[in-house]
């Protein structure tokens, strides 16, 4: 029996973040099934997968009941996965904080909803994005100026995007075109629909009344790239986050070992301690500037953002201007001596920088 080779390469995919994960039979697969050919797709693969190595398939269908027609639309969806032989199918209906912008809020409603599905059945989620979407978001870090960590695209197995509880993600299709994913679904008889606001003309705008960023890149900016230097550019453009995210990863690794090291020479400082903090559970950091300062900025920096991390700064929230406000602060530059980033604050005090989790009131700030 035919089987198209973009299924074979997924299920291929899948298991092997499954064993990387160390899954052990049984885990629930929280698929993100939105109705799309990506989503529709992965539902495909990883209920065969899960039927024949023994994990749970439970997939969910969120609606953001921002269209007229998106409950029908989801019921319709859940319909096609209960045909597939999948039992456990939700469909979930949330209100989307607007206030950074519709994408950015039904992005952040849908994955809070997947961690909830995640926590109750103690799964992990599977994310449907393809190569496609890796090329997309390489050029949207490009295009804001973004750094290494940005430009290092989605990774294939990682934290899902905005958790509090570390809830896994896994995303088997990160090296297969979409085209082909539907080419595929089409050899199998497996239907799908189309999301209008993923079109350039879709509802959803930015606030000057253009096409989103990301449907922009999609519907012109990569098309007009293949058309100039080829079909292949969106692999190209895919496996350049790959090894961007490879040499982030070791960037990452080597400022780890560095922070290990100063808490061993006592040159970082971190404490819960009620009498030195303003309230309880507040996490306050200290380290030496000197410490710092002896390191390239890209270890320095990155000592930074993980202090800020552990003093409650919120890595989504967390862009390369706060990055650059510390080591500002951190090597004296132009008087800088206060900043405060999402969720937390950064001061310079003589020798030392302190972090922590309490901003101060305005009035008694000094930047």
């Amino acid at each position: 029996m035919y089987l198209h080779p973009a299924l074979a390469q997924g299920r291929s995919a899948l298991r092997a973040l499954i064993a990387r994960a160390k899954l052990p039979p049984g885990t629930p697969l929280i698929v993100a099934v939105s109705g799309g050919s990506d989503s529709m797709a992965l539902a495909h693969i990883a209920r065969f997968v899960a039927n024949k190595d023994g994990y749970r398939i439970v997939c969910v269908t969120v609606d953001h009941g921002v269209r007229e027609g998106s409950a029908n639309e989801a019921a319709l969806v859940a319909r096609w996965l209960r045909d597939e032989g999948i039992e456990d199918v939700r469909t979930i209906r949330v209100q989307i904080d607007k206030d950074g912008g519709p994408e950015a809020g039904a992005r952040n409603a849908r994955y809070s909803t997947l961690e909830s599905v995640a926590i109750e059945t103690g799964g992990v989620v599977l994310l449907g994005h393809t190569q496609d979407d890796q090329a997309e978001t390489l050029l949207l870090g490009l295009s804001r100026g973004s750094g290494p960590r940005s430009l290092a695209g989605m990774a294939p197995l990682a934290q899902l995007p905005t958790s509090t509880r570390g809830t896994l993600a896994l995303r088997p299709l990160l090296h297969i075109r979409r085209r082909d994913l539907r080419a595929a679904l089409r050899s199998e008889n497996v239907a799908w629909v189309d999301d209008p606001t993923n079109e350039p003309d879709g509802e959803w705008r930015a606030k000057d009344g253009k096409p989103l960023t990301r449907n922009a890149i999609r519907h012109t900016a990569l098309p007009a790239l293949r058309e100039a230097v080829g079909d292949g550019v969106t692999r190209a453009l895919a496996d350049t986050a790959d090894l961007l995210r490879r040499d982030n990863d070791a960037l990452d690794m080597i400022a780890g070992q560095e922070l290990e090291r100063m808490k061993n020479e006592g040159s970082y400082v971190e404490t819960t301690d009620t009498e030195k903090v303003a309230r309880v559970g507040e996490t306050v950091i200290v380290v030496q500037r000197e410490s710092l300062l002896r390191l390239h900025p890209a270890l320095s920096t990155r000592i930074l953002r993980l202090c800020a991390l552990k003093c409650g700064a919120r890595a989504g929230e967390l862009s390369r201007t706060h990055i650059d406000s510390m080591e500002k602060i951190t090597r004296g530059q132009h008087g800088h001596r206060y900043t405060d980033i999402p969720g937390a604050q950064c001061e310079r005090r003589g020798k030392l920088i302190v972090l922590s989790g309490v901003k101060k009131s305005p009035e008694n700030a000094t930047h």
